[in-house]
Order: structure tokens, then C-alpha cells, then sequence
């Protein structure tokens, strides 16, 4: 048997290097980071003229404008009138609403006093068809609160699924009946400790009746509307959501992550007293609307309420339509690729470590004995790969660090975009700059099988301790070890058919791990700039041969140049950009209090730096700690 040539380090192949390997490279690069994050951003918005059984944002944001247009917190009577809207809109539809006013007391385990408030519950129900409809276990429940935060408008949290569940009650209406019954509640003063939900849980007769639910709740003005958490025993509601919607967004990495936190929202009260199946949606982008006064109508993205409706429609019409009576089974991995919603139990996620284990450990073997890899070599590079993890991650938090003792930290809020831009331009340059000087004397496969040896220890820790989280480490390096198999079998060859071959092996691993990238700035804006600096080392060391077709000898600086200039010059742009102005106000603590027997009165606030705004009251007065 004929074996191709053995290679080290990086000499050169029987195959002639081709010029246009690295501009195909980079064109591959460019193409699939643009497809990943591309591939999030929310769906065109249907006209008011739509038809009557399609959801429509133009027709949903009417009845926003309405619900937004004062700031209405439970207990104050513009909360009132948004009650008596959502009232008599319903009753509009000829629906027959009910308002559930009740005491509802919250009990927390790691707080010394109970917490209790009077609530008032906006439901109604539409009568399933099918045979047992209106009995346990046949209703399909949408929920949304209709409160606002104490200083917020409430057009993007909660107001507009409150309105876009309006717009989904009348496309129901005008559409073909469901099986299932549907029941809508509007929870009131979730925003004082889910307080309303607590009360329909403990005393409304519906709530038994709920065998799958969703929710809306979202903490941003624009961007995707993420599937960010489920019940336990997520296995037929994770394939449902993925059946029942034509563009599903969402991973189990964000889910396992947001159930490890402890956030709360209503939907948490749901699965944990009662057991409820179901899903928790919301949209995150933007988030400097988030519980403040800019969260006003103005500031609502249409094309994201058009999405949080046909998710709200379709999943109500298909879960309206399935059998109810099984809704529990083992618990899924799920992950986009692109637009497509890949599932599967986690029972695979051992067997799949094993299948990683014994191929990484077969190629290494392979590698050594054909002299394609070196003992020393392999080596060292498992000590590089720790050191672009540290430099891409290091260069883009000292970078954030030097933002925030130069400026205003609410720089960083305002200009989330162009800093996350900068950072990871410059964890690109650091990482690439290393790369180019270990790979000299080291060769490529040594280090891309240094950097694979990391993936795996990721994949390992994943499976022990996220296993919700193990695909965004397994699948790439599967790929990984893919490319790594081919070169080994076939050597290094800069040819243009070669360089397909690893644009083809490399697409699921920018997919996945740019559409994270993308994703860990709209959920966490400009709060963990090491991650997107750790991110763009991964995809350094998984992708080292692809990489490598740019950074010939001849051309390093094709990509660490152009990196750090990209790094350097947008973060000079955001930096001379204002922090905050007219448009993108900073957001300020205020406390106002007397002293009765010293006969004085304060302001006080929490912010260190201050604005023009706070200097009104704050003013050449004494500041103290």
C-alpha cells in the first residue's frame, strides 16, 4: 500500500502551494462567522394588512403604545388603567376575562420576613374542541406580567408580550379552533417578587389544569427572541419547541447555565410548585433599557416583537393541537446550527466523551509513529494553548479595565458593540502573534494537537459538571480531530481542494462557537469581555490549519497587523465617543432622606462618577463614603 509522504514541522508537500489558498481561507472565515451570527437576528415584520390569522408586530405595537405610554407599577392607577385596557380589549374580542384580586405571600428561605402584596390577575380562557377539552390536563397556558419596574415604562418588560398576546388571541380567533384548551394570564407585580403568579399558583382552580406553559419575559429593547430556559425533564418539550416553530433559537448551554444562577422569574414559580412543562423566552439586546425609564415605546424594536409573536402563535397552535398526557422525558441537549435546532438526550453525552477519548488518544498514536508528530514537540504545545487562553482572555480584560479607569464605566454599556469589536480584534492579535512564533519551531500539527488535547479536558469537565454545555466543546473538537485525521493521513498540502476540506470541517465549529460569541454579548453585554478573548483562542487552536493557509511564513501579518489594528482603532472610537448623552442617558441612583432631630435632610447616591443630572442635586455639597 502507497502511504503519502511523511512531513514535520511545516515542509513543504508534493503539492505545489496554491496563491489563492489563503484568500479562500479568509473568504471562509468571513462567510461562516457572518452565517452564525446572521443567522440570530430577529424576522421581518408582517404589515397591519396581514392576514387576520397571521401575527402581526404592526398590529401587537398599537396596543403597546397603550400599555407603555405611562410608567405603571403594581398599587398606582396607571396600573390601573393598563388593567382596564387589557379588560376591555378582551372583552372586545367578545372574550369573557376574569380579574384575580387576591393577597398573594411570597416565603423565602434566605430572608428573615415573608413578603405579601394584593394582586390583581388578568385571565382568560378559549375552550379547547377535542374530547376531554377543559379537563385537567388539556390547556396550553401563555403568560406575561403586566406591571411595570418602579421607574420603567414597561414597553419591552414585560408590555410587549402583554400585547403581543392580544395580537395572538384575535389570530387565533380568525384561525381554525384548537383541541386543547388555552388560557392567558396576565400576572400582575412580578416585579415585586413574582408576587402575582404566587397568588394564581396557591388559589386559582386554573392553575391545575396547565399541563404546558410559556412564558415571556425579556430584560433588553431589540435583539433575538432566545429559548433561555425549560422545566426539568425537558426531553418532549425541547423537540416540540423544535417541531412547532420554523426558526427555533436557543441552546441548553444558556439553559444550564440560567438554572445554576437561581434567577427567578414567574415561570420559576410555575415549574417548581406545580410541575408545570414549558418554556421561558426573551429578547436581551440593549440592555441599558432594562428597569429605567428608556424602557419606553420608542425604544421597542418591532422586528423582535414579530418574532416573540409567531414563537407565542405557533407554539399556542401546535401545543394546542398535541396530545398532553406525556409531557416529562429525560433531558435534551440542544444547539443551533445556523437556523437548524439540533437535539439530543444527554444520555449520548458519555458515550460521545468516550468516542473523543479514544480518537484523540488513536490520532496520537498515529501521528507519533508516522513521525508526523513529536513526542517533545506535542509537548510544548500543550503548554502554548494555556497561553492563548491567558493572552486572549488577559488582553481583553485588561483592555476593559483600562476603559473603565479612563471613563465613565457606563461607557462600556452605551458602546457594547464597538468595545466587544475591540477586544476581540485585539485577543486576535495576541493569540495570532503567539501562534506565529511558536509555530516555527513546533509545526502546525504539533500544535493543533496541543490544542485539541485542552478541547478535550473541556469536554471532560463539561460532562461532569454542564452537561447542557458539553456540545459547544464536543462537536468542535470532533471536527477538529477530523482535520486533524486528514492531515495526518494525507500531509500538508496549500492547495485550494485541501483548503475546502478544511473550510467544510471547520463550518460547524464557527457556526457554534461564533453564533456563542454573538450570543454572550446580546445575553451579557460588556459585563465579561475574557470570554469573548477565551472564545477567539479556541477557535485559534481548533481551526490552526484553516488559520494557517493565511499566515504563511510570507504573510504572518496578514492577520495579527490588521487585528491589532482593528482592536486598536475601534476601541479609540469608542472611547472618544461620550460615554452617555440626550439620547443614551447614564443611569443614576437617587435617595432623598431627613434627619428629624437634626433638623437636616440629604441626597445621597451609590454612583461614583457624576453626571449633570445628579450635580443639579448632588451640587458642591459634602460627599461622603
Amino acid at each position: 500500500m502507497n502511504m503519502p509522504p511523511i512531513q514535520t514541522k511545516d515542509t513543504p508537500s508534493q503539492h505545489s502551494p496554491s496563491r489563492w489558498s489563503g484568500w479562500l481561507a479568509l473568504t471562509l472565515f468571513v462567510v461562516l462567522l457572518f452565517t452564525a451570527v446572521w443567522s440570530m437576528r430577529p424576522a421581518s415584520v408582517n404589515p397591519a394588512d396581514a392576514p387576520a390569522s397571521e401575527f402581526s408586530a404592526d398590529r401587537a405595537m398599537r396596543d403597546l403604545e397603550q400599555i407603555a405610554a405611562e410608567i405603571h407599577p403594581s398599587g398606582t392607577p396607571a396600573h390601573d388603567r393598563v388593567r382596564d385596557y387589557l379588560v376591555a380589549q378582551l372583552q372586545a374580542m367578545g372574550l369573557e376575562p376574569q380579574v384575580q384580586k387576591t393577597t398573594a405571600v411570597q416565603q423565602f428561605d434566605d430572608q428573615p420576613f415573608d413578603k405579601a402584596a394584593t394582586v390583581e390577575n388578568i385571565l382568560v380562557r378559549l375552550p379547547g374542541t377535542g374530547e376531554g377539552a377543559g379537563a385537567k390536563h388539556k390547556a396550553v397556558l401563555l403568560m406575561a406580567h403586566y406591571d411595570s419596574a418602579i421607574s420603567s415604562y414597561g414597553a419591552n418588560r414585560d408590555g410587549s408580550a402583554v400585547a403581543a398576546f392580544l395580537e395572538v388571541l384575535r389570530d387565533l380567533q380568525a384561525g381554525p379552533p384548537l383541541q386543547n384548551d388555552v388560557i392567558v394570564l396576565f400576572t400582575d407585580n412580578e416585579e415585586s417578587y413574582v408576587m402575582g403568579v404566587k397568588g394564581f399558583v396557591d388559589e386559582h382552580p386554573w392553575a391545575q389544569d396547565i399541563d404546558v406553559a410559556i412564558n415571556f419575559d425579556s430584560r433588553g429593547s431589540s435583539g433575538p427572541v432566545v429559548m433561555f430556559e425549560t422545566s426539568p425533564e425537558n426531553g418532549w418539550v425541547v423537540q416540540q419547541f423544535a417541531d412547532g416553530t420554523s426558526h427555533p433559537l436557543a441552546n441548553s448551554l444558556l439553559y444550564a447555565l440560567y438554572d445554576k444562577l437561581h434567577y427567578t422569574s414567574d415561570f420559576t414559580v410555575l415549574k417548581e410548585q406545580l410541575g408545570v412543562t414549558g418554556l421561558n423566552f426573551g429578547y436581551a439586546d440593549e440592555t441599558q433599557h432594562y428597569h429605567n425609564a428608556l424602557d419606553d415605546f420608542a425604544s421597542v424594536d418591532e422586528r423582535s416583537v414579530q418574532q416573540l409573536g409567531e414563537y407565542a402563535l405557533n407554539l399556542t397552535r401546535h401545543f394546542g393541537n398535541e396530545d398532553l398526557s406525556q409531557t416529562k422525558e429525560d433531558n435534551r441537549v440542544f444547539f443551533n446550527v445556523g437556523s437548524l435546532l439540533v437535539t439530543y438526550s444527554t444520555a449520548w453525552v458519555w458515550p460521545l466523551t468516550g468516542l473523543l477519548v479514544v480518537l484523540f488518544v488513536a490520532l496520537l498514536v498515529f501521528g507519533l509513529r508516522r513521525q508526523q508528530l513529536r513526542g517533545k514537540g506535542f509537548v510544548v504545545s500543550l503548554l502554548v494553548f494555556p497561553l492563548l487562553l491567558i493572552a486572549g482572555a488577559g488582553i481583553a480584560q485588561v483592555a476593559s479595565m483600562l476603559v473603565t479607569a479612563m471613563r465613565d464605566p457606563f461607557t462600556l454599556i452605551n458602546h457594547d458593540e464597538l468595545f466587544m469589536v475591540a477586544f476581540v480584534g485585539l485577543a486576535l492579535f495576541a493569540t495570532t502573534g503567539l501562534l506565529a512564533l511558536f509555530r516555527k519551531r513546533l509545526g502546525t500539527l504539533n500544535l493543533m494537537a496541543g490544542a485539541l488535547f485542552w478541547w478535550l479536558l473541556l469536554t471532560v469537565g463539561s460532562a461532569l459538571l454542564l452537561p447542557g454545555g458539553h456540545y459547544l466543546f464536543a462537536w468542535p473538537l470532533l471536527f477538529g480531530l477530523l482535520t486533524l485525521g486528514h492531515l495526518l493521513y494525507h500531509g500538508e498540502a496549500h492547495t485550494v481542494r485541501q483548503t475546502l476540506i478544511l473550510g467544510v470541517l471547520a463550518a460547524p465549529t464557527l457556526l457554534l462557537v461564533g453564533q456563542m460569541m454573538d450570543m454572550v454579548l446580546i445575553m451579557l453585554g460588556h459585563g465579561l469581555p475574557a470570554v469573548h478573548g477565551l472564545f477567539v483562542a479556541l477557535l485559534v487552536g481548533a481551526l490552526l490549519p484553516l488559520l494557517v493557509r493565511i499566515m504563511t511564513p510570507a504573510r504572518n501579518k496578514w492577520v495579527w497587523l490588521p487585528s491589532l489594528a482593528v482592536g486598536v482603532v475601534t476601541l479609540a472610537v469608542a472611547l472618544f465617543l461620550p460615554a452617555y448623552s440626550d439620547e443614551a442617558p447614564k443611569s443614576n441612583s437617587l435617595m432623598y432622606g431627613v434627619d428629624v432631630d437634626a433638623d437636616k435632610a440629604y441626597y445621597a447616591t451609590i454612583d461614583l462618577a457624576h453626571d449633570p443630572f445628579l450635580q443639579t442635586y448632588i451640587g458642591g455639597g459634602e460627599l461622603t463614603d
